[in-house]
């Protein structure tokens, strides 16, 4: 009775360790399948990943070239100290490469071209009206000069002019003293004083006298001046575009005929 308690304890005692057993054993193939299955999804990952790096590897040209071609297009500092340029900024090259017209560039050359020509010309116009402005205040005071030249010429016209009728007149009335002299005098006696006088003196004294005091004074006066006196008052008596005469004693205008008498 004893020994069967005791066999059947053992094999309730067993019967737990087989199932923890074969759940352990279970669990081991469970984890192997499962390790498989991820193993076979990473390896196909694996596979798609190098299939594109291939793809990118062929498409794309070796890493040594890539870093020369890096190398050689990347901007040459002059100053150790300088930094490169940040991203989105743009690196002006010192080389001038070909543009096309269309192309965007850098017009400070022609900016300072234009306006050195235009600073060049407007120097010129300043010169030139520089120029201008000195004959022009040449010309001004050529001007003024000359009309000040003017005026004084003017001034010592009008003086002269002036001076002229005061002589006019002085002279007017001296002759008319000598002629109311002459016409009080005795013929004879004047006759002797117009053989002595100058020819412009006795035309001026002769033209102011009456016919009635002339004519006996001139009769009795030597024939040779007397013949030059009537010559001359012949002359100063003709009209201009004719040979005719006038006389007449008396009248400024027209000196006196001489008596027939006093030409022979």
């Amino acid at each position: 009775m004893n020994d069967f308690f005791a066999s059947a304890f053992k094999k309730l005692r067993l019967l737990p360790l087989l199932v923890i057993v074969a759940s352990l054993a279970f669990m081991v193939r469970a984890g192997d399948t499962f390790f498989q299955i991820k193993n076979m999804g990473s390896a196909h990952a694996q596979e798609e990943t190098k299939a594109k790096v291939v793809e990118a590897e062929d498409a794309q040209p070796p890493s040594e070239e890539l870093k020369d071609a890096k190398t050689d297009s990347a901007p040459k500092l002059e100053n150790p100290t300088d930094k490169p340029a940040i991203k989105g900024e743009k690196v002006v090259s010192s080389s001038k490469d070909w543009q096309d017209s269309d192309s965007d560039f850098d017009d400070s050359t022609i900016r300072k071209e234009v306006y050195d020509d235009f600073m060049e010309r407007r120097q010129m116009i300043e010169q030139k009206e520089k120029q201008l402005d000195q004959r022009e205040a040449l010309m001004k005071a050529g001007t003024e000069e000359v009309n000040k030249k003017v005026e004084e010429l003017t001034a010592i016209r009008n003086e002269i002019q002036s001076l002229l009728k005061k002589q006019n007149a002085e002279e007017e009335a001296n002759t008319a003293k000598l002629v109311k002299i002459y016409e009080g005098m005795k013929p004879k006696d004047a006759a002797k004083i117009f053989n002595q006088l100058d020819m412009d003196v006795l035309l001026s004294v002769v033209t102011k006298m009456s016919e009635r005091k002339v004519s006996p004074i001139v009769a009795l006066m030597d024939p040779q001046k007397a013949r030059s006196l009537t010559l001359f008052l012949s002359e100063q008596n003709k009209l201009p575009g004719t040979g005719s005469t006038t006389a007449g004693f008396g009248n400024p205008n027209a000196p006196p005929a001489l008596p027939e008498s006093a030409i022979r």
